[in-house]
């Protein structure tokens, strides 16, 4: 099954570490083109940072209406968790 990840380049490893496909975007106005990138991947089901949605709310919610598959997620990914669950996973790694 095709899962994209859109978020920040910071979350690139977290989304090879559970073998997604990654499309980046740095803030909102990217947010819509990564959108439409994604769907070169044929996926079931995407996940969007929160992050990057909050400058375009409303333009997001149409798009998914007008988009119902795949399924979009909308993911809460902090960067305290992304960075403190990435260091865990390299402390396992190495000890």
């Amino acid at each position: 099954m095709n899962i994209v990840l859109i978020a920040p380049r910071r979350y690139v490893h977290l989304a090879r570490l559970f073998s997604l496909r990654i499309v980046s975007a740095d803030n909102g106005s990217e947010l819509m083109h990564a959108l439409r990138a994604a769907f070169a991947y044929k996926p079931k089901v995407i996940f969007v940072a929160k992050e990057l949605i909050k400058d375009i709310h409303e333009e997001f919610v149409l798009f998914k209406y007008e988009n119902p598959i795949p399924i979009i997620v909308e993911v809460d990914m902090s960067e305290k968790f992304s960075d403190s669950f990435l260091e865990r996973i390299k402390c396992e790694h190495i000890g």
